[in-house]
């Protein structure tokens, strides 16, 4: 199954950056940390493709993580990032460079900020799908990402 993330907004007050979710036949919201220069733990991850595996993890269990680019499932030597997964939060100040799915964008009346509502059930639906999964993010919030990053599929 081929998805398609399309970052679309930013929200300081949440610390998010917010984006959709296509496929064929499932569509939801996505919520993740903002861009601060691919840190682990701390910033979203980087435009480009990915694979998707199973993750069974104690904190996330039937989740699926990101495979590709600077992000690894498990610690490799020479990739910056690991354990990016898909897992459910409200907001990007609850996450540590993974992603988020929602049903719907909706304004917090405190302050203004942005959330998630509903969980977006990705990782179930992708549960129902035949693998391989694969995952192309696409940045419109700072498009000069998009330059430096190959988002062709990998062999």
């Amino acid at each position: 199954m081929r998805l398609t993330l399309t970052r679309t907004s930013e929200d300081p007050a949440s610390q998010s950056v917010f984006g959709v979710v296509l496929a064929d036949g499932f569509r939801a919201y996505s919520c993740e940390r903002e861009w601060r220069n691919n840190e682990p733990g701390h910033s979203c991850v980087p435009p480009g493709f990915y694979h998707l595996v199973p993750h069974r993890g104690n904190k996330y269990p039937n989740s699926f993580a990101l495979i590709g680019h600077t992000v690894s499932h498990y610690p490799e030597p020479g990739i910056m990032r690991n354990v990016c997964v898909i897992h459910w939060a409200s907001q990007g100040k609850y996450l540590q460079g993974c992603i988020s799915t929602g049903q719907v964008i909706a304004e917090v009346a405190e302050g203004g900020a942005r959330r998630l509502v509903g969980k977006g059930g990705l990782a179930a639906w992708l549960q129902t799908q035949d693998p391989p999964h694969y995952l192309t993010i696409l940045d419109r919030v700072v498009p000069s990402l998009e330059v430096d990053v190959d988002v062709t599929e990998e062999a």
